[in-house]
């Protein structure tokens, strides 16, 4: 009985592991195919021409060890909504944008505490999203707890998602540099579609929005949906009201990115203007999105930090065309944006006014204001 138990053991350990094995070599061959197989350090190493889009690991927090070496004079802090910012738009590209570690206001706080430790910028440009300070919004997976999945999570998706799966039979689609910027692509998502951070500056690059150059119909049609069903687990839940102890949050966190020496210029960042009315009309949202823009504007000029509304695009003189979808502006709007900043005393010695002129009167197209490769 024992021999029969102590074999049995012994064939069920070797079959597994059989099994292990089969599926960790497939796995990494398949992450080699779709360039997802780069650790960090290999990574860093090359970041100025890097363009990051993983689909199985967010990127956004290499940013923090690019910062510290490079210690710009001006950062962004924010969401998604503040990675249209580009280097080139500031003298000597002296300037990084930590869009994308801004989900909720923790993810901010987090990331200034981490930046603080470190050194102490000149000036430290607020993108605050109407979503932070709402009450029915039910945050999920952020940067802050992401990583303590990605170990597993990488392996799962290679077999669980069916468009890793589909692209096994399209391997000519993978390119090691990217379209349109010529930086060596990381990532199949930049391999694909030149999708993904430029590490350089932080920014984003929307290359499959680029290519396929869509109609304001197509690009909204999405952030409509959103905000007809209204859910609970989304950006655009319906809401009347603000959460006061959220904003309270962002108050101590202005407070303190000015006591440690730093200059702070807020400002909400745009919507369509189509998308803005809709939301300006509706029961859903209009008592909120006032409340975000007044409370926002009292709270900045009880602390006397500058602050800009620029909730509507067409506030800026942009047109709905300078748009990626419902609710990002593309970087013409950001060079917008950044002049209409770059009017702030604090502001005004870093702003490349050449670059800025030129990408606001002659951009490429409605979505890149200057070449991908600067």
């Amino acid at each position: 009985m024992d021999e029969k138990y102590h074999l049995f053991i012994k064939k069920f350990i070797l079959i597994n592991f059989t099994l292990i094995f089969f599926v960790v070599s497939i796995s990494d061959i398949v992450m080699r195919l779709y360039r997802e197989n780069y650790s960090d350090n290999e990574v860093l190493q090359n970041y100025e021409n890097v363009l990051y889009g993983s689909i199985l690991k967010d990127g956004n927090t290499l940013k923090f060890p690019i910062v510290e070496k490079k210690q710009p004079n001006v950062i962004a802090l924010g969401s998604s909504r503040v990675m249209p910012f580009r280097a080139a738009f500031f003298l000597n590209k002296d300037f990084y944008t930590m869009g994308g570690l801004g989900s909720s206001v923790d993810d901010v706080v987090y990331t200034w505490n981490k930046i603080k430790t470190i050194y102490t910028p000149k000036v430290v440009i607020l993108g605050i999203d109407p979503w932070w300070i709402n009450p029915n919004y039910k945050l999920g997976v952020t940067f802050l707890n992401i990583n303590k999945q990605q170990q597993y999570r990488k392996y799962i998706e290679l077999f669980r998602n069916n468009k890793i799966r589909r692209q096994l039979l399209h391997l000519d689609e993978i390119k090691a540099i990217d379209d349109y910027g010529q930086r060596q692509t990381v990532g199949l998502n930049a391999a694909v579609n030149s999708n993904g951070f430029r590490l350089s500056d932080g920014s984003y690059q929307y290359g499959r929005e680029i290519r396929q150059n869509a109609d304001r119909t197509t690009k909204f049609a999405d952030t409509y949906k959103r905000m007809r069903e209204g859910k609970q687990n989304d950006r655009f839940v319906w809401c009347d009201t603000i959460d006061h102890k959220e904003l309270g949050k962002i108050d101590a966190l202005l407070q303190d990115i000015t006591t440690s020496g730093a200059k702070v210029i807020v400002f909400l960042p745009p919507f369509p203007h189509e998308v803005y009315t809709y939301m300006d009309d509706s029961i859903h949202y209009h008592d909120y999105l006032h409340a975000y823009m007044d409370k926002t504007e009292k709270m900045c000029s009880k602390l006397d930090i500058p602050f800009y509304n620029f909730c509507d695009l067409a506030s800026i003189g942009s047109s709905d065309d300078e748009t990626v979808d419902g609710f990002h502006g593309s970087e013409i709007a950001y060079a917008r944006i950044t002049a209409l900043l770059g009017q702030e005393e604090t502001l005004a010695p870093y702003i490349n006014h050449v670059v800025l002129d030129e990408a606001i009167n002659h951009p490429l197209d409605n979505m890149q204001a200057i070449p991908a490769a600067y």
